[in-house]
């Protein structure tokens, strides 16, 4: 494939990773919302979501490493088009990571049971089936799944402390958002 300014050498159109990154930020954003207000379902589609982006940016990752060790293997354009043309489900691209080994056995299962969570809370929603507590566990779950996962590494310490502002009130997530707004948060 000839050089092209929106073309990563391993032929992934670069918008594709612009997007990733974009949207993480934005969705880090509105999860930290639906922290401050208690929007438990909310926040589980946006963790659900992001799980989808940093499954997406691994394979990605991969693919183009796969493309520096082996040159002559490029991905073509179509290719990727094919891989990514449709949009795949989180069990779909979970699956694609796991084939690949991108991921190991327990992250697998993990995000499997997340997606069967997400899938309970949301569908099962308007017949009241499930409690609000539920809710609140499986975007705690989701959440460390995510960090895990996350393009920046976080220790377990990080990770306990991120997930236990679903349990803080909302004034002191305000106070957290007005510091962040100060710069003194990143």
């Amino acid at each position: 494939m000839a050089k092209n300014k929106n073309y990563t050498s391993s032929g992934i159109p670069e918008k594709h990773f612009e997007d990733i990154y974009a949207n993480a930020r934005i969705m880090e954003k509105l999860l930290f919302k639906s922290k401050k207000f208690k929007c438990y379902i909310e926040g589980i589609n946006l963790i659900h979501n992001s799980l989808e982006l940093y499954l997406r940016r691994k394979i990605i990752n991969f693919i183009a490493i796969i493309d520096k060790i082996a040159p002559g293997n490029k991905l073509e354009t179509e290719k990727y088009e094919i891989l990514f043309g449709v949009k795949k489900s989180l069990v779909e691209l979970t699956e694609i990571c796991y084939l690949m080994s991108i991921i190991d056995k327990k992250t697998y299962l993990d995000l499997l049971e997340f997606n069967s969570n997400r899938n309970k809370a949301v569908h099962r929603l308007l017949k009241k089936s499930v409690k609000y507590e539920d809710l609140k566990k499986y975007a705690k779950f989701g959440e460390k799944i995510k960090l895990k996962l996350s393009p920046i590494s976080h220790s377990d310490k990080d990770i306990n402390k991120i997930i236990g502002f679903w349990d803080k009130d909302r004034d002191y997530l305000e106070q957290i958002e007005k510091m962040e707004e100060k710069g003194f948060v990143d």
